[in-house]
């Protein structure tokens, strides 16, 4: 009776030990990540070139004043940066000590000359001299004459210096109690609508530019001047302090720039022709080099690529990825290979299609 008893008490035991473990527990659900894709597409890249630079008046089309004789500086009646009327007063001017020992060498000079030609008439009234050498005695004295007949004009009292048309003073060359030989440029002024911009560039960069490329300006002073122009001049000589070369941008009318003004200006170095783009933000890099995730029938591909040139938002894919094939471009910095995904955001290849960035 007892050999019976013990396996009726197992079997309860193990009755009982079922009956108080847990239940299974439900599988863990896999990961699903939201992504936002985009196609490779194949387009042009333009690889654009930046500059710096200052919007400067038009040397060619600006005015430098001048003094005919020494003089010394009385007073200066404008400043830098002023717009000035056609006879609007720019400075005062007094004759130098020089300027009348001047006047009187002149005068002397004249009188000789007018004798030396009264002499050759004589002579050749006499048959001694030639009909050339009365002229040569005539001109002489004519230039002689009109040196002295200007310096006795110029010569006197305090005079005016004012400015033969309108136009902005770019630059005043002199200060009060300067004394300037006859010819010193006095006062710069410019025309108001007629300024370019100057643009430093690496020189690689400036040998794969053309006179005619368009370049896009924006200004760098607090504005919000934008502006496209042509390039008129490009200047291969490298600076020897910056070792940049520059190019010139004349600059349309009306722009909003000012003469002074910082700029910062974008061309089209270079084009590459129908290459597979995807946008930058689908590119991710780690020790081993570029790698992108691929959307395969909704799971994660993390695929290398070797990528090319970036401009903007668009980096070239040399190799690794085709085109068509959708590339996760927002959300795959959380993704692993083979997480399964779902897509909140599928852009159209027209959204990547590229453009020449401004």
């Amino acid at each position: 009776m007892k050999k019976r008893l013990f396996p009726s008490i197992a079997i309860l035991t193990l009755s009982l030990l079922a009956g108080c473990s847990k239940p299974s527990e439900p599988p863990v659900a896999e990961p699903v990540a939201r992504v936002s894709t985009a196609p490779a597409v194949r387009g042009d890249l333009p690889l654009n070139v930046i500059g710096y630079g200052t919007v400067q008046f038009d040397p060619s089309r600006q005015q430098v004043l001048t003094t005919q004789i020494e003089s010394r500086v009385a007073e200066t009646l404008v400043q830098p940066g002023a717009t000035v009327d056609a006879g609007s007063p720019l400075l005062r001017l007094a004759p130098s000590s020089a300027s009348s020992l001047d006047l009187t060498q002149a005068l002397a000079d004249a009188a000789g000359a007018r004798d030396e030609l009264a002499r050759q008439q004589r002579l050749r009234a006499d048959g001694l001299a030639s009909d050339g050498d009365v002229e040569r005695a005539q001109t002489s004295a004519n230039d002689l004459t009109a040196r002295a007949n200007t310096l006795s004009r110029n010569i006197g009292d305090v005079r005016t210096l004012s400015a033969q048309s309108s136009g902005v003073v770019d630059a005043v060359l002199v200060s009060p109690g300067d004394v300037v030989p006859a010819g010193s440029p006095l006062v710069r002024l410019s025309e108001p609508d007629a300024i370019q911009a100057r643009i430093n560039f690496e020189l690689e960069d400036a040998t794969r530019l053309a006179s005619g490329d368009v370049v896009h300006l924006t200004g760098l002073d607090g504005g919000t001047h934008l502006t496209d122009a042509a390039i008129a001049t490009i200047d291969l000589r490298v600076d020897p302090a910056t070792r940049m070369t520059s190019i010139i941008v004349p600059l349309p009318p009306g722009n909003g720039f000012l003469a002074g003004e910082a700029v910062r200006a974008t061309a089209v170095g270079d084009t590459k022709s129908q290459v597979i783009l995807t946008p930058r933000s689908a590119v991710f890099t780690d020790e081993q080099g570029d790698y992108v995730f691929i959307d395969q029938q909704g799971k994660a591909e993390r695929r290398r690529v070797e990528s090319g040139e970036t401009n903007g938002d668009l980096t070239e894919i040399v190799s690794g990825v085709s085109e068509g094939e959708q590339v996760v471009i927002k959300g795959g910095a959380i993704l692993s290979d083979g997480m399964k995904l779902t897509s909140g955001d599928t852009a159209t290849g027209q959204a990547v299609n590229p453009e020449a960035p401004k």
